[in-house]
Formats: structure tokens, sequence, C-alpha cells
């Protein structure tokens, strides 16, 4: 998904696109304190998913769209699925790699109170199993996936914010192989669940979170051989709210907080200093939030009365330029460039040759 809001000019960050997207039910039951609804975009094939649930013991219903936010190509529901074995809404929910003959990867969602993580087949909209029982993990809290890795947080309550735990599963050989079990030292045990990421999965996995106690970014490298030990290094960060979302690429950071007012979208470098922009929603709350491929993410902002309320990109400006043009002004650029290729073919042909000079072969040399 790298780059992420990355530019070589220093350009603005804006909201490039506001609204709804056509098709998506938005009378979804909104939790208010919790997050409530997901969204996710996979890259390839590029679809994006919408997650929402009408109650507890409720299927949860899997929107599928397309993800394009151009002026002449908005974006639109495909279908709308639901399965009988997840149930509730979807707590923490994530891509992973490739599994299918075709090249489609799956997503791995955990369902409301059912504490074990599902594999959904959006594509084929089927059940495709269990990715991890309750037993092996608690109650899942976060999920991140990268290459052919998943991290899954989990914690023994509900309820419990610290015993946290990492669990890492690799999928290799058709089969998803459990190859470390991470227990955060005490002093990393008060951390935000959603800040979980993968920055790398070679020459060995190092994953990324943020604490609750001194606000830290906590950086985790896994070694190869003891499951529960590693090495962690902290950078401090300015004091702030609770993260419900979190993206590292290699120059920028995003940040989503949560508040009491609504939400704040925060850009950084990594230098610690807040780059241009800062994006707040007063009213609503946190539904979710995805990076796209080219750049860019998508948050859902919910409210009592619709869920999902809107949908917010944030781009660069220049990306949102590109998007913005319309069929025309992309037809004319197009007919302006081959003008000018057609005229410096034309010159090159008309210019006069240098006169060929016939040298002997070196082979009928005498």
């Amino acid at each position: 998904m790298d780059p992420l809001f990355e530019t070589d000019h220093g350009e603005d960050y804006v909201c490039s696109w506001s609204g709804t997207i056509e098709g998506i039910p938005t009378n979804y039951r909104n939790t208010g304190g919790s997050q409530a609804t997901q969204v996710l975009v996979c890259p390839d094939p590029l679809v994006g998913v919408f997650i929402g649930a009408r109650g507890h013991n409720t299927p949860m219903e899997f929107n599928v769209f397309t993800p394009t936010f151009s002026a002449d190509s908005p974006p639109h529901l495909l279908y709308t699925f639901h399965l009988p074995k997840c149930l509730g809404t979807a707590s923490c929910a994530a891509f992973t790699c490739p599994l299918t003959r075709d090249g489609r990867p799956a997503l791995v969602v955990a369902c409301g109170l059912d504490r074990d993580l599902h594999l959904v087949d959006i594509f084929e909209r089927k059940h495709c199993g269990r990715l991890m029982w309750d037993e092996d993990l608690g109650y899942p809290c976060a999920v991140a996936s990268k290459d052919s890795l998943v991290a899954v947080a989990g914690r023994l309550g509900y309820e419990t914010e610290t015993s946290l735990s990492i669990v890492l599963l690799q999928y290799q050989d058709g089969k998803w192989t459990r190859i470390r079990n991470i227990a955060p030292r005490p002093y990393f045990e008060g951390w935000f669940p959603a800040s979980l990421t993968i920055r790398q999965t070679a020459p060995y996995p190092q994953l990324a979170f943020v604490t609750r106690r001194v606000y830290d970014l906590v950086t985790v490298r896994v070694p190869a051989e003891h499951f529960q030990q590693f090495v962690a290094t902290a950078s401090s960060l300015e004091e702030g709210h609770e993260v419900v979302w979190m993206h590292l690429s290699s120059t920028v950071r995003v940040f989503i907080e949560r508040n009491a007012y609504g939400f704040t979208t925060t850009i950084a470098n990594w230098d610690h200093k807040p780059t241009q922009e800062f994006f707040d929603t007063i009213v609503g709350d946190f539904g979710g939030a995805t990076s796209l491929p080219r750049g860019g993410v998508l948050i859902v902002n919910n409210t009592g009365e619709k869920c999902p309320q809107q949908f917010d990109l944030l781009t660069t400006a220049r990306e949102a330029r590109m998007a913005h043009m319309s069929a025309l002004r992309v037809a004319w650029i197009g007919v302006v460039v081959r003008g000018v290729w057609r005229r410096k073919l034309q010159a090159a042909a008309a210019a006069p040759r240098p006169p060929h000079r016939r040298t002997r072969s070196r082979h009928h040399a005498p």
C-alpha cells in the first residue's frame, strides 16, 4: 500500500471527496462508544468492502463496492451478502495474501462477541473456515496483515485493557501456521489495540503500536529464535487521545485519534512534526478507515441517525486534481501529447541524413 500521502513537492493534503456510496444502506447499528463498522480496500483485484450489522445476533452484511472516486466514476455498490456464521459487528478485519489459485485474497474478520477469527471469500461470497479458535487467543481486538503474515492482538477478557498478547501466523504450502506468540513487557501492556500494524516481514517480522501511558510509538522486532522475547524501541509522541487507526509509510505517519467531540486525523513526518493539515470530524463516531493503493485514506463517519453517515477521502492536492479531471479534459491532454510526438517524428523524418560511408569489411581485408 505504500506510498501513502507521499509527495515530492510539499503539496497540501485535502479532503478530495465526501459523500455516500450509492447502494450501501445507511441504517446499520451504531454502537456509539465503540467502532460499529469496518471498511477495507483490496488492491488486487481492486474492490472495497463495507461491513455493517443491524444487531448483536444478526448476520453482518458485506457490501462490496468500487473504490473509484473520480468525477466520472464515483463509487457504487456491486453486491451485498451475509453469512450465517458471522454474527454481530466486525470488531477487526484485514485482507490476507492471495490464497486461491487465481490470486484472490481472503478477508479475516472477528465477529461481535464471537472469539473466533473467520476467513471470508468476498468474491465467491462464502465462509472459508476459521483462522484461529477462541481458546488459542481470547478476545481478538486487532488484526493486521502484510504479505504472507497475519498479526492478531487478543486479550483475556472483553473489557480488559491489559494482558494483551500478539499471535503471528504465516500462510505457507496452503495452510496457516502459528509461528510466534508475543507477550509485551509490562511497560508496554497499556497500548491501543487498533494501532497494531506490520511494518515489515523480512528479513524478520517488525510490528508497531502506540502505548496508552506515555503515548509512545513502539517498534517491535521479533527475533528468529525466542518466542517470548523481542527487541522494542520507542519514540515519544505528543500527548493525544485514543488511537483508532494508524498507517506508517517510509516517510509519513497517519494517525486517527478519538476524542470527546469526534475524531481527528493527523499527518506527520518521522521527525514527530505534524505536516500542514489536521482534519477534524466534530460530530460523529469513527466507523473505520483504510488506505488506497494509489495513495490516500478513506474514512467512515457514523452518527445515531445514519450509519454510515459519510465517507471522506484524504489525498494530496495533486491526486485530487487528477481524480477530478473530466473525460473531455483527459481526452484533450491525450490529443496534445500525440500532437507533440507527431511533430517531433515529422521533424526527425524531414531532417537531412548524414552521408553513408562505405567501409570495407575486415573479412575482405588483404
